[in-house]
């Protein structure tokens, strides 16, 4: 079986995959793409202003950054947040 040295597997906690989700979207990443080019360490220096970000798109859409979140985590983005 060959491997293919572009992909890479990693393991991270469930806070850091929210991060990682809510990072990419806001990016417009996927998540492999992402992940390829941040570690933790660097979801966490950038938590704070990921959390404002969320803030000010979710005050644009009229909407509590948590709901946001949430739209977010399970998928939705734009389209859900929006309902």
């Amino acid at each position: 079986m060959k491997s293919n040295p572009e992909k890479v597997q990693i393991t991270v906690g469930e806070y850091y995959v929210f991060l990682l989700k809510w990072d990419c979207w806001i990016n417009g990443r996927s998540k492999s793409g992402q992940a390829g080019s941040l570690l933790c360490s660097k979801l966490q220096e950038r938590e704070q202003r990921i959390i404002e970000r969320l803030d000010f798109l979710a005050r644009i859409r009229n909407m509590s950054v948590e709901e946001l979140k949430m739209a977010i985590v399970n998928g939705g983005g734009i389209e859900q947040a929006e309902e």
